[in-house]
Order: structure tokens, then C-alpha cells, then sequence
């Protein structure tokens, strides 16, 4: 790794936080004005957490990938109620945004997600089908999933804070809204590098993060891969990560065994922490 380089990266760009690890270990740290503490915006990272919180609810037999929309949200659109959570995690809800920015601009986002029909069943990456699965989530835990979330998830990782945007229907909107600490953001990357385990404890199964990490979807966007609600290059050497607008990116390149997060505000180069990651993390 080039530490000098990419140091240099994250003082000449707007970025607020960058942490790596290889086989565990911290190998490079960056914090605007040294604040470690400080919860990050994720945008659409939000959504490969999600995915997280899925595998927790199939783990513990609440819903399957099978399970049909119809089953759990009973008021759907009826183009919707055969579609399963594997066709939501695969972004084949058949809504497109353009949908969706409409069906937000109402105080009751799910009346209006079931009055409007959906398209076909083919990859549309939206944030509806981040939000329907946030429903299901509402649906299948008595609780307040992000409650759920936290103890089965967050509180054995030791994170602590975060913060969740929510609907009007104080439903977690799914998609994007998560704030989080980089480092903490840091220990999911952990925790999918070693197949749901982390710290000799098996908190997620490593069948559900086989699934999530692969190419289920080949070329979704800019030739790169998507899997449930992750993305993955098509190289030999595969990164598995999850992106946010203006440069928000969790990395975890299983070869190197290599997880990096990188959180900036990079209007109009979003990828630029992408280049920084292949090139100045993996190549040297």
C-alpha cells in the first residue's frame, strides 16, 4: 500500500474518514480534523447493511429468500405479492426511481408504494425495494427491527451509535440514511470477509453472505456485478463492496484479506475512493 500517496489523496479531497485493514490489523487511518467519533452519512452503503439485517431475520427463520412479498405485506400492489425477498435484494421489485420519488412525496409511503404497479420483473436499482424490505422487517419483528438489529447485530460488534433516517410511517427507510462511525463501518467489512463470523463468533450464516456477495447479476451499472444489495467486481480477484454517492465505499477484497472503508463528499466523483482502493491499496 502506498500510504504516503494516499494520504496525500485524502488531503487534497474533501474526505472525512479512511480506515484499512489487512488480516485484521489496522494498516491506515485518516480522520478530518482527527475526529474519530463522528457519525458518517452512508447514502446507499445503507443499503448493503440492510442486506445484513435480512440474513439476521433468515437466520433466525423469520422469512426465507423464498418468502413472497404477498405473505408478509398483505396490502401490495397484486404485481407485487408473488415477488420474493430475493427479487427485492436483487433490485427486481420492477418500481424505478422515478417511482419512488413519487411515492415519497406522501405521508404514507407503503399506501402509495401499494397503489402504484410495478413494472417488470427485471433489475431496476431503486430504493423502493430497500424500503419494501424494510417493511418486512416492520412486519416479521415484534419489535422495532432496528432494536432487533442492534442486539443481534450491532451490540455483538460493539457499535454503539448510529442513527437510522426514518419514514413519516417511522419505518427505517432502508436505502440509505444510516449514519455510522468509519470504523465501526469497518467491522461489517469484517464481519462479511470472514463469512458472517467475527471475534470466533458466528453472528450471521455463511451461506447468506455467500449468496449476498455473489454475482447474481452480471453488469448492472458500469459492468459491475450486483448481488443482494451488494455489488462485486467481474475481476479474477473479486472485490466485494457496498457504494454510496459523493464517494462512500465499504471494501473487502477476500485474496488480501483487505477491508477498507472510505467516506468522502465527492460530488461528481464518486469514484474516485474506487480508483484509490485498486490502485494504491490492492497494487502495491
Amino acid at each position: 500500500m502506498d500510504e504516503q500517496k494516499l494520504l496525500e489523496k485524502m488531503n487534497f479531497h474533501q474526505m472525512y474518514a479512511c480506515v484499512i485493514n489487512k488480516e485484521g490489523n489496522r494498516t491506515f487511518s485518516y480522520f478530518h480534523d482527527g475526529n474519530r467519533n463522528s457519525l458518517q452519512v452512508l447514502n446507499s452503503v445503507s443499503k448493503s447493511v440492510l442486506a445484513l439485517a435480512i440474513g439476521i431475520a433468515v437466520d433466525d427463520e423469520l422469512i426465507t429468500l423464498d418468502t413472497k412479498v404477498g405473505k408478509v405485506l398483505t396490502d401490495v400492489h397484486p404485481h407485487m405479492k408473488n415477488r420474493t425477498i430475493r427479487d427485492l435484494l436483487m433490485m427486481q421489485s420492477g418500481y424505478s426511481e422515478k417511482q419512488w420519488n413519487l411515492i415519497i412525496k406522501n405521508q404514507e409511503w407503503a399506501q402509495k408504494a401499494a397503489e402504484t404497479m410495478p413494472g417488470t420483473l427485471k433489475p431496476r436499482y431503486s430504493n423502493a425495494d430497500s424500503y419494501l424490505l424494510s417493511l418486512i422487517l416492520s412486519k416479521v419483528i415484534s419489535t422495532d427491527w432496528l432494536d432487533y438489529f442492534y442486539q443481534r447485530l450491532f451490540r455483538p460488534l460493539g457499535i454503539e451509535e448510529f442513527i437510522w433516517e426514518k419514514s413519516p410511517e417511522r419505518i427505517p427507510v432502508g436505502g440509505y440514511g444510516l449514519q455510522m462511525k468509519a470504523e465501526d463501518l469497518l467491522k461489517l467489512g469484517e464481519l462479511v470477509l470472514n463469512q458472517g463470523g467475527y471475534m470466533d463468533k458466528q453472528i450471521i450464516g455463511s451461506e447468506f453472505i455467500s449468496e449476498m456477495t455473489s454475482p447474481l447479476i452480471k453488469g448492472l451499472i458500469r459492468n459491475q456485478h450486483y448481488g443482494l444489495h451488494w455489488w462485486s467486481t467481474p475481476d479474477d480477484s473479486v472485490i466485494n463492496y457496498a457504494a454510496g454517492t459523493n464517494g462512500k465505499f465499504l471494501f473487502v477484497q477476500p485474496d488480501k484479506k483487505i477491508t477498507a472503508v472510505f467516506i468522502g463528499h465527492l460530488p461528481g466523483k464518486d469514484l474516485l475512493p474506487f480508483r484509490w482502493f485498486t490502485k494504491l491499496v490492492l497494487e502495491n
